[in-house]
């Protein structure tokens, strides 16, 4: 194999770099090595203590050490989402997906509800060869809260008025990651008029998340209109 065929294998960016350093230095040797770590895929590489190959199809870097071709750690940033208990955790295949294998370990590969804001640095570790890579994880919180109103309401209307003034109870809510009382909110009138009244009650999770549920109130004129006859008349 020639030169000028080996590098046109090394299409990717990364690859071109690699290949016109080392024909500037014309270390390039006519050998194919097999890696039983893809599948027996051929790679065509330089032979020397320690070397970095490119595979051709998806830009893995490889080292060839002690006649092993090993994978480098290659690290790719993510965002995990937050389960409804508020916990999240991740393997080294979701940071590095292109090197699966016991050998790889993650520094930190657990989050919750504290680690919302700024990404997270993790690092893969291979153990093989010592190698590493770090990636920034976000962690995100998408999960609405739970909201339950109370039952609807049946009122009569106040004395002498027409209208009624009720105490709602506030709904039962429940988050993943937890709720700000002041995030709890109705649109409820400060006095309910007679008839069907529907309020929606909102609540919103400390990450912006939000729910709503509805409860009806109804109030009824139970009062009987008063009456006053005139005085009664006496005629001829």
């Amino acid at each position: 194999m020639n030169k000028s065929y080996l590098c046109k294998l090394l299409y990717t960016y990364s690859a071109l770099l690699l290949c016109s350093s080392l024909w500037a230095n014309s270390i390039f040797i006519n050998r194919e090595i097999e890696s039983t770590e893809k599948n027996n895929t051929p790679y065509y590489g330089i032979l020397s203590d320690y070397a970095q190959l490119i595979e051709p199809h998806n830009s893995t870097i490889y080292t060839f050490s002690n006649n092993n071709l090993l994978a480098a750690p290659i690290c790719q940033s993510i965002t995990v989402f937050l389960d409804n208990t508020g916990n999240a955790s991740i393997t080294p295949a979701d940071i590095d997906p292109l090197n699966v294998g016991p050998n790889y370990t993650l520094d930190i590969n657990s989050f919750d509800c504290s680690d919302i804001g700024s990404p997270i640095t993790v690092t893969v570790t291979d153990s093989s060869d010592s190698s590493t890579c770090t990636a920034s994880v976000t962690v995100t919180d998408n999960i609405d809260p739970t909201i339950t109103c109370a039952a609807d309401v049946a009122v009569n209307v106040d004395p002498g008025e027409c209208f009624a003034t009720v105490a709602l109870v506030n709904p039962a809510t429940s988050d993943n990651c937890g709720i700000n009382a002041p995030s709890l909110s109705n649109d409820a009138p400060a006095t309910f008029p007679v008839g069907a009244t529907t309020v929606t009650w909102t609540v919103e999770d400390v990450n912006g998340n939000s729910s709503s549920c509805t409860q009806q109130v109804v109030v009824t004129d139970n009062i009987d209109p008063t009456i006053t006859c005139a005085a009664d008349v006496a005629v001829n």
